[in-house]
């Protein structure tokens, strides 16, 4: 699923690293929102249950990674992200990013958004202002 969703998305040809996490953060927003009770499962089983995040984490670590390197190297060669080594980047995207699902559909559940697009808008606003080269 992973090479569906990162192929798919960089066949779109996005022309800056802020349209990528825009197209990806949406695609993320609307999966796991169908997929609501299994998300909250999953991140529980995690959490508590040593033995899945070992069977997890290389999954995690071998596909995952393995197109967000590739996608923070192409947007890096391109210019449009700052000169930090990929994997710091990586860990800062992925920690913020699963942070913000694990905080929207696990932890805070009741009315954490009011307005979809707006909040969107402040993800990634708030992920490009700390990855952004500057002008």
């Amino acid at each position: 699923m992973a090479d569906e969703i990162f192929n798919g998305l960089m066949s779109q040809n996005p022309a800056t690293f802020e349209q990528f996490l825009r197209a990806l953060i949406k695609n993320r927003i609307d999966f796991i929102s169908d997929n609501r009770k299994t998300f909250q499962i999953l991140v529980k089983e995690v959490i508590y249950r040593e033995e899945f995040k070992k069977e997890l984490a290389p999954l995690v670590s071998e596909i995952i990674t393995h197109h967000f390197n590739k996608v923070i190297e192409t947007f890096k060669e391109r210019g449009d992200l700052i000169e930090k080594p990929t994997p710091i980047l990586l860990r800062m995207l992925l920690t913020f990013l699963c942070g913000y699902f694990t905080s929207r559909f696990v932890l805070i559940t009741d009315d954490f958004v009011m307005d979809e697009d707006a909040e969107l808008d402040e993800v990634v606003r708030f992920i490009m202002d700390g990855l952004s080269k500057p002008i």
